[in-house]
């Protein structure tokens, strides 16, 4: 099993039949509604929050057909879903091999995941294009403020250089 269908299986334990597959979605792809908020908190499953924030509708429904197929969970009411005891077995096995990292809290760092994702990107191009002398290029994100960000570090460390 890959990691997003242990998060989805793992997801539907907690929610116990409560909540259809798609509130399941709308957390772990950040979804920032009352709904997701709540359940996320309520269930115990908020450190997953914006954890596939790339997952698309028909790849997320895939993984559940998957699940439903291996007979992990079996469908109670129409989307809504609870784990068998061939599912929490599976879930304990995959758990004990490769659990939850213990600082994932994707509700803490949901809000500067992307800032840094685009401030790492622009600082690596940065570098790429400094090393090849290439002074002028177009960057890849387009956010102000992570421009500044890895303009003002790189600033920082050419001065420290040069002392």
């Amino acid at each position: 099993m890959n990691y997003i269908q242990v998060s989805i299986l793992f997801c539907i334990k907690q929610l116990k039949g409560e909540r259809t597959a798609y509130g399941i979605y709308h957390l772990l792809t950040g979804k920032k509604s009352a709904q997701t908020i709540q359940d996320g908190k309520i269930f115990g499953i908020s450190f997953l929050f914006q954890s596939f924030v790339y997952l698309d509708k028909r790849s997320f429904e895939t993984c559940v057909a998957y699940l439903k197929e291996q007979q992990y969970i079996e469908e109670t009411e129409n989307q809504k879903y609870v784990m068998t005891d061939k599912g929490q077995a599976r879930l304990e096995d995959e758990l004990t091999a490769r659990p939850f990292h213990p600082a994932l809290d994707g509700w803490k760092f949901a809000s500067s995941t992307q800032l840094f994702l685009a401030r790492i990107t622009l600082f690596i191009q940065t570098l790429s294009n400094l090393q090849y002398f290439q002074k002028g290029f177009y960057p890849f994100p387009k956010i102000l403020r992570s421009f500044n960000g890895s303009k003002r570090i790189l600033c920082l460390k050419s001065k420290r250089v040069k002392s």
